[in-house]
């Protein structure tokens, strides 16, 4: 919270461009390699450009430090593919693999923007979520609640990625 909004501050530093594969941030038409600002905020946008990158395959790390108790949702999103990735601001990390194709559109300098938005409060409240393994290949789930508010059902989904789920 020690740094402003104004379009130039102090901490920021100018994205020096590299001969190869260049990542920055953008703000008020400049880009930078730090963006020093305040925690975000209701409907906050970071720009994300990529330029000089070869045709392959590439991951972007994205790793939230002292987001915790902001009461903030970050979604990375991807214009290319048209997919979200939720990125949990509770000091984690999240790998998200993406590819430079023959198609122009995979290398566009806006294919990334990462969106935060007010987290939405939840119909229940969990005090206590357990899962534990129940016999060689099959996993139990059990929890209980403090308070729900117009829940009809329950539905467990399973990923073996962390990206596709299924009932």
């Amino acid at each position: 919270d020690i740094y402003n909004v104004s379009p130039t501050e102090v901490y920021d530093a100018a994205k020096i461009n590299n001969f190869n594969e260049n990542i920055s941030l953008v703000r008020n038409n400049r880009y930078l390699s730090v963006e020093s600002r305040p925690y975000p905020t209701k409907a906050d946008t970071l720009f994300v450009p990529f330029w000089n990158l070869q045709t392959r395959d590439y991951a972007l790390t994205i790793t939230s430090k002292q987001f915790a108790g902001l009461n903030q949702t970050a979604v990375l999103m991807d214009k290319f593919t048209s997919t979200q990735k939720v990125i949990d601001l509770n000091d984690t990390t999240i790998i998200y693999p993406f590819s430079i194709t023959s198609d122009p559109a995979s290398s566009s300098l806006n294919r990334f923007i990462i969106v935060f938005t007010p987290s939405v409060p939840l119909a229940v409240s969990f005090t206590k979520i357990n899962a534990s393994l129940f016999g060689l290949s099959k996993v139990q789930v059990s929890w209980n609640t403090g308070s729900e508010t117009a829940v009809k059902n329950y539905e467990i989904e399973k990923s073996s990625d962390g990206n596709s789920f299924g009932k």
